[in-house]
């Protein structure tokens, strides 16, 4: 890896290293999977909720792969909890606003 990236990432497990347990809100995409393995790295597995979007906006089959995945690539240690998320209830998600 790059010497400014490995400085970067170095930096960014010092400051997780600052909390004692840490909720990632994670959707299985390549930005909130990547902060929760840092989390994982830091903290370890046992310290780590993550809280993973229920919504209708995806199938229930690419949620089930999206949980699945996350539990193999982060651990069973870790906690994975859903969330319900219904953007149709807000008028302005329906609205395309």
């Amino acid at each position: 890896m790059d010497k400014q990236l490995t400085r970067k990432y170095d930096d960014l497990i010092d400051y997780l290293n600052g909390f004692q347990k840490v909720g990632v809100a994670c959707s299985g995409g390549v930005d909130s999977t990547f902060l929760a393995h840092a989390c994982v790295h830091a903290l370890g597995p046992e310290k780590v909720i993550i809280l993973f979007g229920d919504s209708k906006l995806q199938s229930s089959e690419l949620r089930r792969s999206i949980e699945e995945r996350l539990v193999s690539e982060l651990g069973k240690a870790v906690q994975v909890k859903k969330v319900a998320v219904d953007p149709f209830s807000h008028a302005s998600f329906v609205k395309n606003r």
